[in-house]
C-alpha cells in the first residue's frame, strides 16, 4: 500500500490525484497529464557559474574559468512536467565536487552532469552544453608581438540508456582575406589590361608577381569533434586550435 493522499491534493489530468514527494507534498510534475505530449528538450539555460577544469593544453594546469552552461532533459508524454531546481542543484553538486577534488575536461564535466540530470529527472534522454571562455597568449605571425586573445572551449554530453556521447570543441577569432573583393579586383584588372594590349599570358605573368588587393575581415572559426559512446579519446583544445 502507498501512502495515503490528502482529499485535496491536486488530481492528475486522469482524475487521479498526483504523488506525493518526499517531504508528503503532491508533486505535481510527476503525475501525469490531461493532454499527454512527449517534449524532446526541456530545461535551462544561461546558467553561469565559475567552474574548474583542466587547461587547453595537455601540460597546462587545471584552472577557474568562466562558464555559461545549458541543460536539458526529454519529458516523457505521461509526466507533467520536469523539476526545474533539480537542474541547478545537479549542476552545483557537480561543480563542487570537481573543485574539492579532480579535475575534467569540459566535456569530461558535462556528461558529469548530463548522467547526473537523466537519473534526477527519470529522463530517457539528458543533454548537457559548457561554453566558457579562457585567455590564451598569441604571437604577431611577423612582429612577434605577444598579446592576449580570448577563446571559446565547448564541451557537450548527451546521456541515454546506451551510454554518453561526448563533443569538444573551440571558437576562435582570426583575420582573413576578403575572396570576393580580390576577385572583383583581379577581373576588372584583367578587362584593363587585355583593353591595353596585353596578352593572356602576360597577363597571367603579371598576377603571379603583382600581389592582387582586397581588404581584410575578421572571422570567427567554430570547430566541433564528437565521440560516440564509450569512446575514452582525449580532445585537447588546444590541438583544436591549430
Amino acid at each position: 500500500m502507498g501512502d495515503a493522499l490528502p482529499p485535496d491534493a491536486p488530481a492528475n489530468g486522469d482524475g487521479r490525484a498526483a504523488p506525493l514527494d518526499g517531504r508528503g507534498s503532491p508533486d505535481v510534475q510527476s503525475g501525469r497529464p490531461e493532454t499527454e505530449v512527449s517534449l524532446s528538450r526541456v530545461g535551462i539555460r544561461g546558467v553561469e557559474k565559475v567552474i574548474r577544469v583542466e587547461g587547453p593544453g595537455a601540460d597546462e594546469k587545471p584552472g577557474l574559468y568562466f562558464a555559461e552552461l545549458e541543460c536539458a532533459v526529454d519529458l516523457h508524454p505521461e509526466q507533467a512536467g520536469v523539476h526545474m531546481s533539480r537542474f541547478e542543484e545537479v549542476v552545483n553538486e557537480a561543480i563542487d565536487g570537481v573543485v574539492l577534488r579532480e579535475s575534467l575536461r569540459t566535456e569530461e564535466l558535462a556528461a558529469h552532469i548530463a548522467e547526473r540530470i537523466r537519473e534526477r529527472q527519470q529522463g530517457r534522454r539528458a543533454e548537457v552544453t559548457i561554453t566558457a571562455r579562457y585567455p590564451e597568449r598569441v604571437s604577431a605571425p611577423v612582429s612577434g608581438i605577444e598579446s592576449q586573445e580570448i577563446y571559446r572551449l565547448f564541451g557537450t554530453a548527451v546521456a541515454s540508456e546506451r551510454g554518453t556521447r561526448t563533443m569538444a570543441g573551440v571558437e576562435a577569432q582570426g583575420m582573413t582575406a576578403c575572396p570576393c573583393a580580390q576577385e572583383m579586383v583581379t577581373e576588372s584588372s584583367r578587362e584593363r589590361l587585355r583593353a591595353d594590349g596585353f596578352t593572356d599570358d602576360e597577363i597571367a605573368r603579371v598576377f603571379e608577381a603583382v600581389p592582387v588587393a582586397t581588404h581584410n575581415q575578421r572571422g570567427i572559426g567554430t570547430l566541433h569533434i564528437g565521440c560516440p559512446e564509450g569512446c575514452t579519446e582525449a580532445l585537447e583544445a588546444e590541438v583544436l586550435l591549430e
